[in-house]
């Protein structure tokens, strides 16, 4: 399967991950790989990692359901929240030529696009959202494979 990015218009609040949100629970970072020479945070080059973290999250979920997850089902958007935060923060790092992504950022990221791919090829529904192409059995949550990681924006703090 080939993953796509959606492109936001610059005006657009960011669907599962805000500046203010990534600055605070990522700070011990942000400051230096953000920082321009005058130390001061770049929050265009936050936002810009946060629409890319968010555009690979919609990419894999775009390929069975409408994106942006948008519904009232805190499950769903705590869970896309989590996953745009674990890529953010690969994001983050990669940004900086002189940093290298921890390996436990690595594994996180490596389990989060592997169930990203089982949702887009329709192995793990990602319940209560509506999917265009064939309709998948909802529980009402989110239906992970046992022994799946589950990773959400509350179980990430501090990583």
């Amino acid at each position: 399967m080939s993953c796509f990015y959606i492109i936001k218009r610059k005006d657009e609040m960011p669907n599962y991950l805000s500046v203010t949100i990534a600055k605070s629970k990522f700070q011990d970072k942000i400051q230096a790989l953000y920082e321009d020479d005058s130390q001061a945070i770049q929050d265009d080059l936050i936002e810009y990692d946060i629409d890319e973290a968010e555009g690979e999250v919609d990419s894999y979920l775009g390929a069975r359901y409408d994106v942006p997850i948008t519904s009232s089902n805190d499950v769903q958007l705590n869970a896309c929240r989590g996953w745009t935060y674990i890529l953010f923060q690969c994001k983050a790092y990669e940004r900086r030529n002189d940093s290298v992504v921890p390996d436990s950022i690595l594994e996180k990221v490596k389990a989060v696009r592997a169930l990203l791919m089982k949702i887009s090829e329709g192995k793990v529904p990602l319940a209560g959202s509506r999917e265009p192409e064939n309709d998948v059995a909802s529980t009402g949550a989110l239906d992970i494979d046992e022994g799946t990681t589950y990773y959400t924006i509350e179980n990430t703090k501090g990583w």
